[in-house]
């Protein structure tokens, strides 16, 4: 929803939306194993996430997802006005 929401900031980042959706599916599929599978050192290192306590550790990597969508997006950018200034 808050990426929806935010559409207009970064609408033209085709890397923001699939970066942060990969990493909070990866994450939640963490989460559910550590769940069922509550296995020692595993859940010692899912449990120092932050948030995670609350629910809402996936929150931490969707930012990681945004602000690497956007790092990447503007290298390329610079990238490829270099090389249209190059030719």
């Amino acid at each position: 929803i808050m990426l929806g929401l935010f559409d207009k900031f970064y609408k033209n980042n085709k890397f923001i939306y699939p970066l942060t959706i990969s990493l909070v599916g990866i994450i939640s599929i963490i989460f559910v194993l550590d769940g069922y599978l509550n296995y020692g050192a595993f859940s010692k290192v899912v449990e120092n996430i932050p948030l995670y306590g609350s629910g809402l550790g996936w929150v931490i990597f969707a930012a990681i997802g945004v602000v690497l969508g956007l790092i990447i997006d503007n290298i390329i950018k610079i990238v490829s006005k270099k090389h249209n200034v190059l030719n």
